[in-house]
């Protein structure tokens, strides 16, 4: 692309791309996000707080599990 010189085919393919249908909404502005973002554009807010609470409940029940079973072993 020449300086100077916008290319309009490349913008025009880069729209096609997107995905309406699977738009996140962010949970503290509710506005729409595509599905891919990280983080939300309008007010900055981290989008992907599921999967992180998720590891950790995860995290934490194996914890307990691995105390519970070290309180009955030692008994």
């Amino acid at each position: 692309m020449d300086e100077g010189n916008f290319d309009f085919k490349q913008l025009s393919e880069d729209q096609e791309r997107l995905d309406f249908n699977k738009m996140l909404v962010c949970p503290k502005c509710k506005k729409p996000l595509p599905h891919d973002a990280i983080s939300c554009y309008y007010c900055g807010e981290d989008v992907n707080l599921a999967k992180k609470s998720n590891w950790i409940a995860v995290t934490a029940i194996i914890i307990v599990i691995i105390f519970v079973v070290f309180i009955l072993a030692s008994v």
